[in-house]
């Protein structure tokens, strides 16, 4: 049975690393801990990190957009 469709939206990012890391990410895949191929494990250690970095305060917190044409003074 297929897996049902992402409900969150996903966007394309290229990313180039060395043969180990992607050997790594693919050692990782095996375990099926953190994703069934190499791109799902990176992409949850890089969500992983940045959760880790804006909690060091490296990020700020993004405002909430607001909406079109409400301009404050």
């Amino acid at each position: 049975m297929p897996r049902s469709r992402n409900a969150v939206e996903t966007v394309d990012v290229h990313l180039s690393t060395t043969r180990q890391v992607r050997e790594l990410l693919e050692r990782l895949a095996d375990t099926g801990r953190f994703g069934k191929n190499a791109s799902e494990v990176g992409e949850e250690l890089l969500r992983a990190k940045l959760r880790e970095v804006e909690l060091e305060g490296w990020l700020e917190k993004r405002r909430p957009a607001s909406k079109r044409g409400s301009r404050r003074g």
